[in-house]
Formats: C-alpha cells, structure tokens, sequence
C-alpha cells in the first residue's frame, strides 16, 4: 500500500472512530488496529435508496421469513426468522 493510500486509509478510520453510532469489532486474526464496520440501515437507504425500498419491500411482504444457511459437513439448515426495521437498524430475530 503506498503513502497516499495509508493516508486515506488512516482518515477514514478516524472518522469510523469518531462516529458513535457504528460498532467496532476486531477482525479473527487480523491485528489489533484492523477494525472492520457494519453500516447502519439508514446507511443503506442514504447511499442505496433503491436497493433499501427493494429489500425493505421483501422483507416487509410477510412476517415470518427463513434463513438457509449450510453447515460446516455441508448438510442444509433453515432456520426462522423475524425482521424489524428500528431506530435506522435491521433487527433480526430467531429461534
């Protein structure tokens, strides 16, 4: 990585710091000072507005929804979920 780009790499951290909404979370086996950042909902509908009201819309259609997901074996699993739209954030629910 050059200068310049440590540079903009280093800027956008500190203002990822500076920022108390968002959460920070240290990568798996990525050094102390890599942080990785999850964008908020309201992120998504301020820089995607299209993409958020498509996938609002889908996720909004029923209140029960399931989620496939595959297991290390790669045997299948479903699992139930519930989606809520709160305070510019996506909370998921699940059993």
């Amino acid at each position: 990585m050059g200068n310049a780009s440590s540079s903009r790499l280093g800027a956008a951290v500190d203002r990822v710091a500076r920022e108390p909404h968002r959460t920070r979370r240290s990568a798996t086996g990525c050094p102390a000072d890599r942080w990785s950042v999850m964008p908020s909902w309201s992120d998504v509908e301020a820089n995607a507005p299209e993409l958020a009201s498509l996938a609002r819309g889908f996720l909004d259609a029923y209140v029960h929804k399931t989620l496939a997901t595959l297991r290390r074996d790669g045997s299948p699993r479903i699992s139930s979920t519930e989606v809520e739209f709160a305070d510019g954030e996506v909370w998921l629910g699940s059993m």
